[in-house]
Formats: C-alpha cells, sequence, structure tokens
C-alpha cells in the first residue's frame, strides 16, 4: 500500500516559520529576461534560502528542541538542470526555456499557449533521511504536485502547494530505503502561467538527543 507522503502544505504548516525568516535578494541579481517580465510585470530575482534560515525554519516547524542536522543541499536550475547526485530537472512543454546570467529561466502558459506543460524533479532519496525541496517560482495561482516513488514509478502522494515570496517548500518525511523519487509541478489552474528558476534538495535528519 502506498502512503500519502503530503496532503497540502500550506503557509499554516510550512510557511508559518519560513515566513518569520528575513530574506532578502542578493545585492547584485541578474536581472529576469524579457519574456519573464511580460508573463510577471515587476517581477524580481528570487533569493534562495540559506542554511541557517532553513535550519531554523525545520527546528520550529517539527517542533525540535534540537536544531535538526542538515546535510549537503543539492540544486538544480535552467542553466545547470543535472547534479552530480543524480538529481534532474525535466521541462515539459514549456513556453520557453532560457539560459540566463542567472539562474536561467522557464516558462509556461505564456502569450495564452495552454499545453499541460509542467517541471519534473527527478531526485534519489537516501534511506531513513527526510528532506525539504524547495522551489523558486512565479505563478498567478498555486502549485499543484504529484509524487511517483520506486524503481517502477509507483503514486504516492498529491497535493497542492501555495506560492509565498516566490517560493513553494515541499516536506519529503524519510523513506525506510533507497529509491528514486520523481516530483512533478503543475500549475493550479491548469492555465495559470508559471516562470521557474530552480529547486534545492534540503535533507536533513533531527538530531539525536
Amino acid at each position: 500500500m502506498t502512503q500519502q507522503i503530503v496532503s497540502k502544505p500550506t503557509s499554516a504548516s510550512v510557511w508559518a516559520p519560513i515566513a518569520m525568516l528575513a530574506l532578502v535578494a542578493p545585492a547584485w541579481a541578474a536581472p529576469l529576461s524579457e519574456q519573464m517580465r511580460a508573463g510577471f510585470p515587476g517581477a524580481a530575482p528570487v533569493a534562495d534560502f540559506s542554511a541557517p534560515q532553513i535550519t531554523r525554519a525545520l527546528q520550529k516547524l517539527l517542533s525540535l528542541g534540537v536544531p535538526p542536522t542538515l546535510g549537503e543541499a543539492v540544486s538544480v536550475t535552467p542553466n545547470a538542470p543535472y547534479a552530480a547526485d543524480g538529481t534532474h530537472l525535466s521541462f515539459w512543454k514549456p513556453a520557453f526555456l532560457l539560459g540566463t546570467a542567472g539562474t536561467g529561466e522557464a516558462g509556461f502558459n505564456f502569450w495564452d499557449l495552454y499545453n499541460e506543460g509542467h517541471i519534473g524533479v527527478g531526485i534519489t532519496r537516501r534511506a531513513e533521511v527526510a528532506a525539504l525541496l524547495v522551489c523558486r517560482l512565479y505563478s498567478s495561482g498555486n502549485i499543484a504536485y504529484k509524487i511517483y516513488s520506486g524503481d517502477e514509478g509507483a503514486f504516492t502522494g498529491q497535493g497542492e502547494l501555495e506560492v509565498l515570496d516566490g517560493h513553494v517548500l515541499l516536506l519529503l518525511p524519510a523513506r525506510p530505503r533507497v529509491e528514486p523519487v520523481s516530483v512533478e509541478l503543475w500549475p493550479n489552474p491548469a492555465h495559470a502561467p508559471m516562470g521557474f528558476f530552480g529547486c534545492t534538495l534540503w535533507p536533513f535528519t533531527p538530531a539525536a538527543h
């Protein structure tokens, strides 16, 4: 029997501890492309979270007396969609996919072109290690996700993520064994424009007492 990993993480669950962290854009960031600014007028580059910010947020989210131990973060972007550990991005029917001076950009449902485009994040989950997936994107709606696990790609979870300050966050509980996991990110409603900049996977384990 498959496990429902996360039903609907919202601002009340994942975002409550994250939203209290000060997050500012870097002093210098490459400007967004003309294509991205056409879909999201006034949009600015999305800053990433630091390791101390993620540690504090997870400690509060999971009500831990001791901060969790973070593993090495793995980032994938349109400019660099493949990581050394096998984490990778797949782009399904984007309206555009650009290499930029920043992280690169992908756009879906731009210019009234609706073709069921979405993003796939391929991950190899380590045994007994939880992870927080943080993706940087813009959307005029929420983000629906679907999770497939194991060598046969069995469906194991779905839900909806709220986009706040250019981020969506998905908590992935620890699994009993090493296995491939695929997370699909879809605009919701399906016709909503979505602009994507990249994802970072933060593995973590609660500190031993």
